[in-house]
């Protein structure tokens, strides 16, 4: 399932940035474009929210992939809204085995942002970096690969 978060451009205060989830079985990619201010982020929650409640294993065995592009930018409010969110899902079940980010170096803000959300994330999680998708999503399949075979074992 494929969710694409710009629905917020004709109201009065318009979200800047863009988010696309992709759930697919036990991988959640997401793929966000920023900057990002409070109104986005706000819709992006929302929306995966709702594809969370409807798709998340129910034996939690699910890897979240996060690729940012063009900037990791976002205001302090926008942090602490997703921050509060992040820990409303934790409290629902809604835990990645681990979360994959990827940013490359070029990406704004990254030298900034980057140990932000790594700190956030392994509240709950493993977090591990790269630079470039490929690695990342060959990691995302050896996590699960894993823990389909420690299901299957069980």
């Amino acid at each position: 399932m494929i969710l694409t978060i710009d629905a917020l451009r004709n109201h009065r205060f318009p979200g800047h940035g863009e988010l696309t989830f992709d759930w697919a079985g036990r991988l959640l990619h997401s793929q966000a474009r920023g900057p990002f201010n409070f109104e986005m982020v706000r819709a992006g929650i929302r929306g995966l929210g709702n594809m969370s409640t409807a798709l998340w294993p129910q034996d939690g065995g699910l890897v979240e992939l996060v690729q940012w592009h063009d900037s990791m930018l976002m205001p302090q409010d926008a942090f602490d809204y997703y921050s509060h969110a992040l820990t409303r899902f934790a409290a629902k079940g809604f835990v990645p085995m681990c979360t994959l980010v990827v940013a490359a170096p070029e990406v704004e803000a990254r030298w900034l942002m980057l140990p932000r959300y790594e700190a956030l994330w392994s509240r709950y999680q493993p977090v591990e970096s790269f630079e470039a998708l490929e690695p990342a999503l060959a990691r995302a399949t050896a996590l699960i690969d894993a823990y389909e075979t420690r299901q299957a074992s069980a």
